[in-house]
Protein backbone atom coordinates (compact mmCIF):
# COMPACT_ATOMS: atom_id res chain seq x y z
CA UNK A 1 0.00 0.00 0.00
CA UNK A 2 2.82 2.42 0.90
CA UNK A 3 4.58 1.56 -2.36
CA UNK A 4 1.41 2.46 -4.21
CA UNK A 5 1.28 5.86 -2.55
CA UNK A 6 4.97 6.45 -3.32
CA UNK A 7 4.34 5.65 -6.98
CA UNK A 8 1.38 8.02 -7.09
CA UNK A 9 3.43 10.74 -5.42
CA UNK A 10 6.30 10.25 -7.86
CA UNK A 11 3.93 10.47 -10.81
CA UNK A 12 2.45 13.66 -9.36
CA UNK A 13 5.89 15.20 -8.98
CA UNK A 14 6.78 14.36 -12.59
CA UNK A 15 3.61 16.03 -13.83
CA UNK A 16 4.36 19.13 -11.79
CA UNK A 17 7.88 19.15 -13.22
CA UNK A 18 6.57 18.99 -16.78
CA UNK A 19 4.16 21.82 -16.16
CA UNK A 20 6.22 24.21 -14.12
CA UNK A 21 9.71 23.46 -15.28
CA UNK A 22 12.64 21.75 -13.73
CA UNK A 23 12.47 21.05 -9.96
CA UNK A 24 15.74 20.33 -8.21
CA UNK A 25 16.18 17.03 -6.38
CA UNK A 26 15.99 18.57 -2.91
CA UNK A 27 12.55 20.10 -3.51
CA UNK A 28 11.37 16.94 -5.19
CA UNK A 29 12.42 14.90 -2.14
CA UNK A 30 10.60 17.30 0.20
CA UNK A 31 7.43 17.07 -1.85
CA UNK A 32 7.64 13.28 -1.86
CA UNK A 33 8.06 13.13 1.93
CA UNK A 34 5.08 15.46 2.48
CA UNK A 35 2.92 13.33 0.20
CA UNK A 36 3.84 10.16 2.10
CA UNK A 37 3.07 11.77 5.48
CA UNK A 38 -0.38 12.91 4.31
CA UNK A 39 -1.04 9.45 2.87
CA UNK A 40 -0.06 7.67 6.09
CA UNK A 41 -2.24 9.97 8.21
CA UNK A 42 -5.17 9.28 5.87
CA UNK A 43 -4.60 5.55 6.12
CA UNK A 44 -4.48 5.77 9.92
CA UNK A 45 -7.75 7.69 10.21
CA UNK A 46 -9.73 5.51 7.83
CA UNK A 47 -8.12 2.38 9.22
CA UNK A 48 -9.38 3.21 12.71
CA UNK A 49 -12.90 3.82 11.46
CA UNK A 50 -12.87 0.54 9.57
CA UNK A 51 -11.46 -1.41 12.51
CA UNK A 52 -14.18 -0.08 14.81
CA UNK A 53 -16.89 -1.28 12.47
CA UNK A 54 -15.11 -4.57 11.88
CA UNK A 55 -14.52 -5.26 15.55
CA UNK A 56 -18.17 -4.59 16.34
CA UNK A 57 -19.36 -7.25 13.92
CA UNK A 58 -16.58 -9.76 13.20
CA UNK A 59 -14.70 -10.84 16.31
CA UNK A 60 -12.91 -14.15 16.39
CA UNK A 61 -14.67 -16.87 18.36
CA UNK A 62 -13.28 -17.48 21.81
CA UNK A 63 -13.56 -21.20 22.66
CA UNK A 64 -13.43 -20.54 26.39
CA UNK A 65 -16.58 -18.40 26.42
CA UNK A 66 -19.26 -19.71 28.77
CA UNK A 67 -22.83 -20.29 27.73
CA UNK A 68 -25.67 -19.14 29.97
CA UNK A 69 -26.14 -22.74 31.11
CA UNK A 70 -22.50 -22.93 32.16
CA UNK A 71 -22.81 -19.65 34.03
CA UNK A 72 -25.83 -20.99 35.90
CA UNK A 73 -23.84 -24.15 36.69
CA UNK A 74 -21.15 -21.92 38.18
CA UNK A 75 -23.83 -20.31 40.34
CA UNK A 76 -24.78 -23.66 41.84
CA UNK A 77 -21.17 -24.72 42.32
CA UNK A 78 -20.23 -21.59 44.23
CA UNK A 79 -23.35 -21.65 46.37
CA UNK A 80 -25.14 -18.60 44.97
CA UNK A 81 -28.89 -18.46 45.04
CA UNK A 82 -30.43 -18.73 41.58
CA UNK A 83 -32.01 -15.62 40.12
CA UNK A 84 -35.37 -14.91 41.70
CA UNK A 85 -36.91 -14.40 38.27
CA UNK A 86 -36.91 -17.10 35.59
CA UNK A 87 -33.87 -17.22 33.35
CA UNK A 88 -34.20 -16.82 29.63
CA UNK A 89 -31.42 -18.69 27.86
CA UNK A 90 -29.64 -17.15 24.90
CA UNK A 91 -31.35 -19.86 22.85
CA UNK A 92 -34.93 -18.64 22.37
CA UNK A 93 -36.15 -22.22 21.80
CA UNK A 94 -35.20 -23.01 25.41
CA UNK A 95 -36.92 -19.97 26.92
CA UNK A 96 -39.09 -20.67 29.98
CA UNK A 97 -42.71 -19.55 29.68
CA UNK A 98 -43.99 -17.76 32.77
CA UNK A 99 -47.72 -18.09 33.32
CA UNK A 100 -49.81 -15.75 35.45
CA UNK A 101 -53.46 -15.12 36.11
CA UNK A 102 -54.82 -12.38 33.89
CA UNK A 103 -57.24 -9.77 35.35
CA UNK A 104 -60.21 -11.59 33.80
CA UNK A 105 -59.28 -14.84 35.59
CA UNK A 106 -57.72 -16.60 32.59
CA UNK A 107 -54.09 -17.71 32.43
CA UNK A 108 -51.69 -15.60 30.39
CA UNK A 109 -48.04 -16.06 29.41
CA UNK A 110 -45.42 -13.39 30.11
CA UNK A 111 -44.42 -11.64 26.87
CA UNK A 112 -40.84 -10.56 26.30
CA UNK A 113 -40.73 -8.87 22.90
CA UNK A 114 -41.39 -5.15 22.67
CA UNK A 115 -40.77 -2.51 20.00
CA UNK A 116 -40.81 0.97 21.48
CA UNK A 117 -39.66 3.60 18.95
CA UNK A 118 -38.57 6.23 21.42
CA UNK A 119 -39.88 9.72 20.70
CA UNK A 120 -38.34 12.89 22.14
CA UNK A 121 -39.60 14.53 25.35
CA UNK A 122 -42.66 12.34 25.96
CA UNK A 123 -41.57 10.36 29.02
CA UNK A 124 -39.86 7.78 26.85
CA UNK A 125 -36.74 7.49 29.03
CA UNK A 126 -38.85 6.31 31.96
CA UNK A 127 -40.39 3.56 29.83
CA UNK A 128 -36.98 2.66 28.43
CA UNK A 129 -35.65 2.21 31.97
CA UNK A 130 -38.57 -0.08 32.81
CA UNK A 131 -37.69 -2.16 29.75
CA UNK A 132 -34.00 -2.11 30.71
CA UNK A 133 -34.82 -3.32 34.23
CA UNK A 134 -37.08 -6.09 32.94
CA UNK A 135 -34.70 -7.24 30.21
CA UNK A 136 -31.56 -7.17 32.36
CA UNK A 137 -32.88 -9.73 34.84
CA UNK A 138 -33.99 -12.05 32.03
CA UNK A 139 -30.94 -11.65 29.78
CA UNK A 140 -33.10 -10.47 26.88
CA UNK A 141 -31.57 -9.40 23.59
CA UNK A 142 -31.73 -5.64 22.96
CA UNK A 143 -31.22 -4.05 19.57
CA UNK A 144 -28.17 -1.92 20.41
CA UNK A 145 -26.54 0.85 18.38
CA UNK A 146 -22.86 0.19 17.78
CA UNK A 147 -20.88 0.95 20.95
CA UNK A 148 -20.84 3.62 22.15
CA UNK A 149 -23.29 5.92 20.44
CA UNK A 150 -26.77 5.39 21.81
CA UNK A 151 -28.18 7.93 19.33
CA UNK A 152 -26.53 6.16 16.40
CA UNK A 153 -29.81 4.86 14.95
CA UNK A 154 -31.42 8.29 14.74
CA UNK A 155 -32.98 9.60 12.65
CA UNK A 156 -33.03 7.17 9.69
CA UNK A 157 -30.11 4.89 10.45
CA UNK A 158 -31.81 1.64 11.46
CA UNK A 159 -29.45 -0.31 9.22
CA UNK A 160 -27.50 -3.54 9.94
CA UNK A 161 -24.16 -1.74 9.82
CA UNK A 162 -25.36 0.63 12.58
CA UNK A 163 -26.39 -1.89 15.25
CA UNK A 164 -25.10 -5.06 16.88
CA UNK A 165 -26.44 -8.47 15.82
CA UNK A 166 -28.81 -10.13 18.31
CA UNK A 167 -28.02 -12.58 21.05
CA UNK A 168 -29.68 -15.93 20.55
CA UNK A 169 -30.68 -15.30 16.95
CA UNK A 170 -33.47 -12.74 17.48
CA UNK A 171 -34.08 -9.40 19.13
CA UNK A 172 -36.43 -9.10 22.08
CA UNK A 173 -36.53 -5.35 22.70
CA UNK A 174 -36.02 -2.27 20.51
CA UNK A 175 -36.10 0.92 22.57
CA UNK A 176 -33.46 3.36 21.30
CA UNK A 177 -34.06 6.58 19.38
CA UNK A 178 -34.84 5.96 15.73
CA UNK A 179 -37.54 7.20 13.35
CA UNK A 180 -40.24 4.56 13.11
CA UNK A 181 -40.57 2.74 9.81
CA UNK A 182 -43.11 -0.06 9.77
CA UNK A 183 -41.49 -2.17 7.06
CA UNK A 184 -38.01 -2.00 8.62
CA UNK A 185 -39.26 -2.69 12.15
CA UNK A 186 -41.24 -5.73 11.05
CA UNK A 187 -38.28 -7.01 9.08
CA UNK A 188 -36.03 -6.79 12.15
CA UNK A 189 -38.34 -7.77 15.00
CA UNK A 190 -40.03 -11.20 15.38
CA UNK A 191 -43.70 -11.65 14.56
CA UNK A 192 -44.79 -11.86 18.20
CA UNK A 193 -43.40 -8.40 19.04
CA UNK A 194 -45.72 -6.01 20.87
CA UNK A 195 -45.59 -2.45 19.48
CA UNK A 196 -46.09 0.46 21.88
CA UNK A 197 -45.64 4.22 21.79
CA UNK A 198 -46.53 7.25 23.92
CA UNK A 199 -47.80 10.76 23.18
CA UNK A 200 -47.79 13.99 25.16
CA UNK A 201 -50.11 16.99 25.05
CA UNK A 202 -48.49 19.06 22.26
CA UNK A 203 -48.30 22.39 24.10
CA UNK A 204 -46.68 20.72 27.11
CA UNK A 205 -44.39 18.91 24.68
CA UNK A 206 -43.35 22.23 23.10
CA UNK A 207 -42.49 23.75 26.50
CA UNK A 208 -40.42 20.72 27.49
CA UNK A 209 -38.58 20.70 24.16
CA UNK A 210 -37.82 24.42 24.38
CA UNK A 211 -36.38 23.98 27.86
CA UNK A 212 -34.38 20.80 27.26
CA UNK A 213 -32.67 22.03 24.09
CA UNK A 214 -32.29 25.66 25.22
CA UNK A 215 -34.37 26.92 22.31
CA UNK A 216 -35.21 30.42 23.61
CA UNK A 217 -31.48 31.21 23.66
CA UNK A 218 -30.97 29.47 20.33
CA UNK A 219 -33.79 31.49 18.76
CA UNK A 220 -32.85 34.77 20.43
CA UNK A 221 -36.06 34.95 22.48
CA UNK A 222 -35.87 36.89 25.74
CA UNK A 223 -38.37 37.71 28.46
CA UNK A 224 -40.57 35.73 30.84
CA UNK A 225 -42.99 34.39 28.20
CA UNK A 226 -40.82 32.70 25.56
CA UNK A 227 -43.54 30.22 24.53
CA UNK A 228 -46.03 33.00 23.77
CA UNK A 229 -43.35 34.93 21.89
CA UNK A 230 -42.58 31.87 19.79
CA UNK A 231 -46.22 31.05 19.03
CA UNK A 232 -46.84 34.59 17.81
CA UNK A 233 -44.66 33.77 14.78
CA UNK A 234 -43.37 30.15 14.89
CA UNK A 235 -42.19 30.16 11.27
CA UNK A 236 -39.83 33.02 12.05
CA UNK A 237 -38.02 31.14 14.83
CA UNK A 238 -38.15 27.51 13.68
CA UNK A 239 -38.31 27.43 9.87
CA UNK A 240 -36.06 24.43 9.21
CA UNK A 241 -35.70 20.77 10.11
CA UNK A 242 -32.65 19.29 11.83
CA UNK A 243 -30.53 16.45 10.50
CA UNK A 244 -28.12 16.21 13.42
CA UNK A 245 -28.78 13.04 15.40
CA UNK A 246 -28.47 14.67 18.82
CA UNK A 247 -31.55 16.79 18.11
CA UNK A 248 -35.07 15.85 17.03
CA UNK A 249 -35.68 16.15 13.30
CA UNK A 250 -38.24 18.82 14.17
CA UNK A 251 -38.21 20.93 17.33
CA UNK A 252 -41.72 22.34 17.18
CA UNK A 253 -43.55 21.31 14.01
CA UNK A 254 -45.18 17.85 14.14
CA UNK A 255 -42.17 16.59 16.09
CA UNK A 256 -43.84 13.50 17.57
CA UNK A 257 -45.40 12.56 14.23
CA UNK A 258 -42.08 12.85 12.37
CA UNK A 259 -40.33 10.66 14.95
CA UNK A 260 -43.13 8.18 14.39
CA UNK A 261 -42.54 8.12 10.66
CA UNK A 262 -44.76 10.86 9.22
CA UNK A 263 -43.31 11.44 5.71
CA UNK A 264 -41.45 14.71 5.37
CA UNK A 265 -42.78 15.15 1.86
CA UNK A 266 -46.25 15.70 3.32
CA UNK A 267 -45.24 18.46 5.74
CA UNK A 268 -46.12 21.24 3.33
CA UNK A 269 -49.51 19.63 2.71
CA UNK A 270 -50.51 19.97 6.36
CA UNK A 271 -49.56 23.66 6.62
CA UNK A 272 -52.41 26.21 6.51
CA UNK A 273 -51.90 27.74 3.10
CA UNK A 274 -54.31 28.79 0.36
CA UNK A 275 -53.70 25.52 -1.49
CA UNK A 276 -54.33 23.41 1.64
CA UNK A 277 -57.89 23.64 2.88
CA UNK A 278 -58.74 22.60 6.46
CA UNK A 279 -60.64 19.63 5.03
CA UNK A 280 -57.62 18.44 3.04
CA UNK A 281 -55.35 18.79 6.06
CA UNK A 282 -57.77 16.89 8.29
CA UNK A 283 -58.13 14.12 5.72
CA UNK A 284 -54.35 13.62 5.54
CA UNK A 285 -53.97 13.72 9.33
CA UNK A 286 -56.83 11.26 9.84
CA UNK A 287 -55.29 8.82 7.37
CA UNK A 288 -51.98 8.92 9.23
CA UNK A 289 -53.66 8.49 12.63
CA UNK A 290 -55.51 5.44 11.30
CA UNK A 291 -52.23 3.92 10.15
CA UNK A 292 -50.63 4.40 13.58
CA UNK A 293 -53.69 2.84 15.20
CA UNK A 294 -53.21 -0.25 13.02
CA UNK A 295 -49.48 -0.48 13.67
CA UNK A 296 -49.42 -0.20 17.48
CA UNK A 297 -50.92 -2.52 20.05
CA UNK A 298 -50.90 0.17 22.74
CA UNK A 299 -50.63 3.94 22.59
CA UNK A 300 -49.90 5.43 26.00
CA UNK A 301 -50.53 8.98 27.17
CA UNK A 302 -47.92 10.77 29.27
CA UNK A 303 -50.52 12.74 31.23
CA UNK A 304 -52.00 9.39 32.32
CA UNK A 305 -48.73 7.59 32.88
CA UNK A 306 -49.71 5.20 35.67
CA UNK A 307 -52.88 4.17 33.86
CA UNK A 308 -50.77 3.59 30.75
CA UNK A 309 -48.32 1.40 32.65
CA UNK A 310 -51.12 -0.73 34.10
CA UNK A 311 -52.55 -1.25 30.60
CA UNK A 312 -49.07 -2.20 29.44
CA UNK A 313 -48.55 -4.62 32.33
CA UNK A 314 -51.86 -6.35 31.64
CA UNK A 315 -51.17 -6.64 27.94
CA UNK A 316 -47.70 -8.09 28.56
CA UNK A 317 -48.76 -10.37 31.45
CA UNK A 318 -46.03 -8.96 33.68
CA UNK A 319 -45.86 -8.75 37.45
CA UNK A 320 -46.62 -5.35 38.95
CA UNK A 321 -43.08 -5.13 40.32
CA UNK A 322 -41.84 -5.09 36.71
CA UNK A 323 -43.37 -1.66 36.02
CA UNK A 324 -42.24 0.26 39.11
CA UNK A 325 -40.26 3.26 37.96
CA UNK A 326 -38.28 6.39 38.76
CA UNK A 327 -39.09 9.37 36.53
CA UNK A 328 -36.30 10.23 34.12
CA UNK A 329 -35.42 13.77 32.90
CA UNK A 330 -38.21 15.44 34.88
CA UNK A 331 -37.26 19.12 35.15
CA UNK A 332 -38.62 22.39 36.49
CA UNK A 333 -38.21 25.67 34.63
CA UNK A 334 -39.69 29.15 34.76
CA UNK A 335 -42.10 28.91 31.82
CA UNK A 336 -43.33 25.36 32.51
CA UNK A 337 -46.66 26.76 33.65
CA UNK A 338 -46.76 29.80 31.37
CA UNK A 339 -50.34 30.71 30.52
CA UNK A 340 -50.92 30.76 26.78
CA UNK A 341 -53.66 32.91 25.25
CA UNK A 342 -56.40 30.97 23.41
CA UNK A 343 -55.53 32.53 20.07
CA UNK A 344 -51.90 31.37 20.47
CA UNK A 345 -53.07 27.85 21.30
CA UNK A 346 -54.99 27.90 18.01
CA UNK A 347 -51.83 29.13 16.31
CA UNK A 348 -50.01 26.15 17.74
CA UNK A 349 -52.72 23.77 16.49
CA UNK A 350 -52.27 25.13 12.98
CA UNK A 351 -48.47 24.93 13.25
CA UNK A 352 -48.41 21.28 14.34
CA UNK A 353 -51.71 19.71 13.24
CA UNK A 354 -50.47 16.11 12.99
CA UNK A 355 -49.27 16.02 16.59
CA UNK A 356 -52.61 17.40 17.76
CA UNK A 357 -54.45 14.91 15.58
CA UNK A 358 -52.52 12.02 17.15
CA UNK A 359 -52.92 13.26 20.70
CA UNK A 360 -56.61 14.14 20.44
CA UNK A 361 -57.51 10.78 18.92
CA UNK A 362 -55.49 8.55 21.22
CA UNK A 363 -56.32 10.55 24.35
CA UNK A 364 -60.00 9.97 23.56
CA UNK A 365 -59.63 6.26 22.70
CA UNK A 366 -57.38 5.78 25.75
CA UNK A 367 -60.36 6.05 28.06
CA UNK A 368 -62.40 3.86 25.78
CA UNK A 369 -59.73 1.20 26.30
CA UNK A 370 -59.82 1.66 30.06
CA UNK A 371 -63.61 1.20 30.02
CA UNK A 372 -63.03 -2.29 28.60
CA UNK A 373 -60.85 -3.35 31.55
CA UNK A 374 -61.98 -5.42 34.52
CA UNK A 375 -63.60 -3.50 37.43
CA UNK A 376 -60.41 -3.67 39.52
CA UNK A 377 -58.43 -1.52 37.05
CA UNK A 378 -58.49 1.63 39.16
CA UNK A 379 -57.65 -0.39 42.29
CA UNK A 380 -54.53 -1.61 40.47
CA UNK A 381 -53.62 1.95 39.46
CA UNK A 382 -53.88 3.07 43.09
CA UNK A 383 -51.81 0.07 44.17
CA UNK A 384 -49.13 0.96 41.60
CA UNK A 385 -48.98 4.54 42.87
CA UNK A 386 -48.63 3.35 46.46
CA UNK A 387 -45.94 0.78 45.63
CA UNK A 388 -44.05 3.34 43.59
CA UNK A 389 -44.09 5.72 46.57
CA UNK A 390 -42.87 2.95 48.88
CA UNK A 391 -40.07 2.11 46.47
CA UNK A 392 -39.00 5.76 46.21
CA UNK A 393 -39.03 6.20 49.98
CA UNK A 394 -37.01 3.02 50.51
CA UNK A 395 -34.46 3.52 47.73
CA UNK A 396 -33.98 7.21 48.48
CA UNK A 397 -32.69 6.26 51.94
CA UNK A 398 -29.66 4.70 50.26
CA UNK A 399 -28.19 1.22 50.20
CA UNK A 400 -27.58 -1.06 53.14
CA UNK A 401 -31.03 -0.86 54.74
CA UNK A 402 -33.16 -3.93 55.58
CA UNK A 403 -35.25 -4.95 52.54
CA UNK A 404 -38.89 -3.95 52.25
CA UNK A 405 -41.16 -6.97 51.77
CA UNK A 406 -44.19 -6.34 49.54
CA UNK A 407 -47.06 -8.78 50.17
CA UNK A 408 -48.61 -10.73 47.32
CA UNK A 409 -51.74 -9.38 45.64
CA UNK A 410 -53.74 -10.38 42.60
CA UNK A 411 -51.37 -8.16 40.56
CA UNK A 412 -48.01 -9.22 41.99
CA UNK A 413 -46.34 -12.05 43.83
CA UNK A 414 -44.55 -11.33 47.09
CA UNK A 415 -41.23 -9.62 46.46
CA UNK A 416 -38.58 -7.57 48.20
CA UNK A 417 -37.41 -4.06 47.48
CA UNK A 418 -33.77 -4.52 48.44
CA UNK A 419 -30.44 -3.03 47.38
CA UNK A 420 -30.45 -4.96 44.11
CA UNK A 421 -33.97 -3.80 43.25
CA UNK A 422 -33.01 -0.18 43.98
CA UNK A 423 -29.85 -0.41 41.90
CA UNK A 424 -31.73 -1.78 38.89
CA UNK A 425 -34.48 0.84 39.26
CA UNK A 426 -32.02 3.76 39.44
CA UNK A 427 -29.27 2.61 37.08
CA UNK A 428 -28.23 5.20 34.50
CA UNK A 429 -29.39 4.27 30.98
CA UNK A 430 -25.83 4.68 29.72
CA UNK A 431 -24.72 2.07 32.25
CA UNK A 432 -27.42 -0.33 31.06
CA UNK A 433 -26.22 0.31 27.51
CA UNK A 434 -22.60 -0.48 28.44
CA UNK A 435 -23.57 -3.68 30.26
CA UNK A 436 -25.85 -4.82 27.43
CA UNK A 437 -23.09 -4.19 24.88
CA UNK A 438 -20.70 -6.24 27.01
CA UNK A 439 -23.21 -9.08 27.31
CA UNK A 440 -23.83 -8.98 23.59
CA UNK A 441 -20.15 -9.32 22.72
CA UNK A 442 -19.63 -12.13 25.25
CA UNK A 443 -22.79 -14.09 24.46
CA UNK A 444 -22.00 -14.04 20.74
CA UNK A 445 -18.39 -15.08 21.51
CA UNK A 446 -17.01 -11.92 19.93
CA UNK A 447 -14.92 -10.96 22.94
CA UNK A 448 -13.55 -12.58 26.06
CA UNK A 449 -13.25 -11.50 29.65
CA UNK A 450 -9.71 -11.18 31.00
CA UNK A 451 -10.71 -13.77 33.62
CA UNK A 452 -13.53 -16.27 34.15
CA UNK A 453 -12.49 -17.29 37.65
CA UNK A 454 -15.12 -16.27 40.24
CA UNK A 455 -14.04 -14.08 43.13
CA UNK A 456 -15.24 -14.67 46.69
CA UNK A 457 -16.14 -11.55 48.67
CA UNK A 458 -17.30 -11.08 52.25
CA UNK A 459 -19.98 -8.70 53.42
CA UNK A 460 -17.18 -6.53 54.79
CA UNK A 461 -15.71 -6.22 51.30
CA UNK A 462 -18.99 -4.78 50.08
CA UNK A 463 -18.48 -1.75 52.31
CA UNK A 464 -15.39 -0.91 50.24
CA UNK A 465 -17.07 -1.25 46.87
CA UNK A 466 -15.75 2.15 45.77
CA UNK A 467 -12.26 0.63 45.77
CA UNK A 468 -13.14 -2.43 43.66
CA UNK A 469 -12.32 -1.06 40.21
CA UNK A 470 -8.97 -2.94 40.15
CA UNK A 471 -10.96 -6.14 40.75
CA UNK A 472 -13.49 -5.25 38.06
CA UNK A 473 -10.70 -4.91 35.48
CA UNK A 474 -10.27 -8.67 35.76
CA UNK A 475 -13.71 -9.08 34.19
CA UNK A 476 -14.80 -6.01 32.23
CA UNK A 477 -14.63 -5.82 28.43
CA UNK A 478 -14.99 -2.03 28.01
CA UNK A 479 -13.61 -0.98 31.38
CA UNK A 480 -13.38 2.73 30.61
CA UNK A 481 -17.01 2.99 29.55
CA UNK A 482 -18.21 0.93 32.48
CA UNK A 483 -16.32 3.12 34.94
CA UNK A 484 -17.58 6.28 33.23
CA UNK A 485 -21.27 5.37 33.21
CA UNK A 486 -21.80 2.85 36.03
CA UNK A 487 -21.61 3.07 39.79
CA UNK A 488 -19.30 0.43 41.28
CA UNK A 489 -22.37 -1.14 42.90
CA UNK A 490 -23.92 -1.52 39.42
CA UNK A 491 -21.00 -3.48 38.05
CA UNK A 492 -20.67 -5.57 41.19
CA UNK A 493 -24.34 -6.57 40.85
CA UNK A 494 -23.77 -7.29 37.16
CA UNK A 495 -20.89 -9.65 38.00
CA UNK A 496 -23.11 -11.41 40.55
CA UNK A 497 -25.67 -11.99 37.80
CA UNK A 498 -22.92 -13.36 35.58
CA UNK A 499 -21.81 -15.79 38.31
CA UNK A 500 -18.40 -14.17 38.70
CA UNK A 501 -18.79 -12.89 42.26
CA UNK A 502 -19.44 -15.18 45.22
CA UNK A 503 -20.80 -13.66 48.43
CA UNK A 504 -19.91 -15.34 51.71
Amino acid sequence: MIALYVAVARNTVERISMRFGRINHRNMFRLLIMTMVVSLVTLFIFGRQYSRLYMSTNYSIHPGHKTQGEVELDRREIGMKPLALPDVSTSKEQAIEVERNAPDGTVCVEKHRVAFPKLHKVGGNTIKEVLHHFGFKRRLSFLLPLPFNNSGLYPWNLKPEAYLPPQGGAYDILTYHTVYDSATFHQIMPEDTVYITIFREPLSHLKSTMNFYGLPERWGITGDTPVSTFLADPGKYDPKLNYYRKYPVAFSRNSMAIDLGFPLKYLKKVMPKDVNTPEQIKSLVDAYVSQIEKDFHLVMIMEHFDESMVLFRRMMCWDLQDILYFKENSQSYLYKHENIAPELVQSHRKWTPVDYGLYDHFNRTFYERISQQTPDFWDEVRHLKELNKQMHDHCDRGLGNPPLTVPATKWNKEFQIDDEFCLLATMNFNCYYALYAERNALDRKLAERPSLTPTTLSQKDFKNVENMWPLFRNYCVWCGRVKKYCRPQDYLMHLKYEGLIKVE
